[in-house]
């Protein structure tokens, strides 16, 4: 668990929000103002699949990995 804390802390400062879902599941949300609605990109984690993760990747590179997955989600929101 103290990774899925660890990756919180690094996905908030990225201008993330998360909740979570049930024990062990996270889902982190960036949120964009697209002219008059808001658009939303989430991608959900599990403690497991984050630790395993974690074991390959740093913790910042994987942060800064999802929200760039997430921000071309923004932008393939705004233009449909």
């Amino acid at each position: 668990m103290k990774v899925i804390l660890q990756l919180a802390r690094a996905m908030r400062s990225r201008g993330f929000r998360y909740r979570r879902i049930e024990r062990g599941v996270y889902h982190f949300v960036l949120s964009r103002k697209v002219g008059e609605r808001t658009a939303y990109a989430g991608k959900m984690f599990s403690a497991r699949g984050i630790s395993s993760l974690a074991e390959v990747l740093n913790l910042e590179e994987l942060a800064d990995r999802v929200k760039f997955r997430a921000e071309a989600e923004l932008k393939r929101l705004a233009v449909a």
